[in-house]
């Protein structure tokens, strides 16, 4: 008797507890919606979206070397995350045009 009243208890706190939907403060919610618009850990995202650029821009040359860069830009830009700032926009522009460039003047010599 005492069991069954122990576990009805826990039940009935139980499903009580699954129908509330947890209150968070202000502070966790902005902190959250940030996280969508900023990169959470630049040190370690910034150098692996380098390596990962290069190697793209590295494909498509391999691919189509003849491409417009307008469109190698295109192609790249249109890959990445959409929560990028436009700081990091402009970097990754700048990456792909000296990539594109340095790859394009190889091949112009060899």
């Amino acid at each position: 008797m005492k069991n069954e009243a122990i576990m009805e208890a826990a039940t009935k706190a139980t499903k009580k507890n699954q129908t509330q939907t947890p209150e968070f403060p202000p502070e966790v919610i902005a902190i959250a919606e940030m996280s969508r618009t900023t990169i959470l850990f630049p040190k370690k995202y910034l150098p692996a979206q380098r390596r990962a650029i290069t190697e793209f821009v590295k494909e498509i040359h391999t691919a189509t070397p003849h491409l417009p860069i307008r469109q190698v830009v295109v192609n790249i830009l249109s890959e990445l995350p959409d929560f990028l700032p436009p700081e990091n926009i402009l970097d990754v522009t700048r990456l792909i045009i000296e990539q594109w460039q340095k790859l394009q003047e190889v091949a112009t010599t060899a």
